[in-house]
């Protein structure tokens, strides 16, 4: 007996990329899914394009806000609540994938009755749908740990997951999470795969299966210019703090990772939101020492 997956396609003034998005759902070789539509009171031309697609068997609901929920995960969970399928899919709206994706990563749930939830990884894609770069290359192999074994070795170390639109997940465990990751804009994603992690085992396919957009516009990149992904950054690390027994070489591994990324990663819109990030974490002079040694190091690559 196939499992049903519940696809919710969460949309705001992704007209642009939303034909491809919902064809590449709909293209799967898995077809045991109902998409779930909602839109966060697009002002482009979303309504048009969703309107196409009403009609077609897969659809179970389509829910157009009047006012904008102000948050991403707020829409996931609204989506949790119509989702009939035991398994979730976000298919984010500016994303794609390959038809091969829901088979692969469904058979891991075949697989494993403990899995709470399995991704495959991505490959960069610009707004004009160019291909760039496998992602994620610490997961050159397919990966099965324990969820507790999994946060410890990936996830406690920064959001290894990347792309929601790379997971499926199991729906009563997203139901039981706490619902702190709500209140964020960006970042609670992380904190949504930490505490799913917590429930079960996790899978990883190193085949590349899913296109994850990155470009000037999303909202990825649109928090972190805006120093606004330091400030959930640092609240996932608070986090982090209170619910592991981190030695304290790890601590400072993992505030190193952070200010590191403050430094020499991250493009400000202004060197004021900079300053600003660094204010917020209060790294000492040996912690900006550390991050510049890996600056030395990842600069000679």
């Amino acid at each position: 007996m196939s499992n049903l997956v519940s696809v919710i396609v969460p949309n705001y003034n992704h007209a642009q990329y939303l034909d491809i998005r919902l064809k590449s759902i709909l293209a799967q070789t898995y077809t045991d899914f109902e998409i779930i539509i909602l839109d966060d009171n697009s002002i482009d031309n979303s309504k048009e394009i969703i309107k196409r697609y009403e009609k077609d068997v897969h659809i179970s609901h389509i829910i157009c806000n009047k006012t904008n929920s102000g948050s991403p995960f707020i829409q996931w969970n609204r989506g949790f609540q119509y989702a009939k399928g035991d398994l979730i899919w976000i298919a984010e709206s500016d994303d794609c994938c390959e038809p091969t994706f829901l088979e692969n990563v469904v058979a891991e749930f075949e697989r494993n009755s403990n899995l709470s939830f399995a991704f495959s990884r991505s490959i960069k894609i610009d707004e004009n749908g160019n291909k760039g770069n496998i992602l994620q290359p610490m997961f050159a192999s397919d990966v099965r740990l324990n969820g507790k074994e999994f946060n410890m070795k990936f996830l406690i170390w920064g959001n290894k997951v990347w792309n929601a639109s790379s997971v499926v997940f199991r729906k009563s465990n997203a139901l039981t999470v706490n619902k702190q990751y709500m209140d964020f804009r960006g970042a609670g994603d992380w904190l949504f795969w930490i505490e799913m992690a917590e429930k079960g085992d996790v899978a990883v396919i190193s085949e590349p299966l899913n296109y994850y957009r990155i470009y000037s516009k999303n909202t990825t990149n649109f928090m972190r210019m805006n120093g606004m992904e330091d400030v959930e950054d640092k609240k996932i690390y608070d986090f982090i703090i209170s619910n592991y027994h981190l030695s304290l070489i790890n601590k400072v591994r993992l505030q190193k990772c952070f200010i590191y990324k403050i430094l020499y990663e991250n493009k400000y819109t202004t060197a004021d939101v900079c300053k600003e990030s660094l204010r917020l974490w209060k790294p000492s002079l040996f912690l900006k020492l550390l991050a510049y040694v890996s600056h030395l190091k990842y600069d000679k690559r």
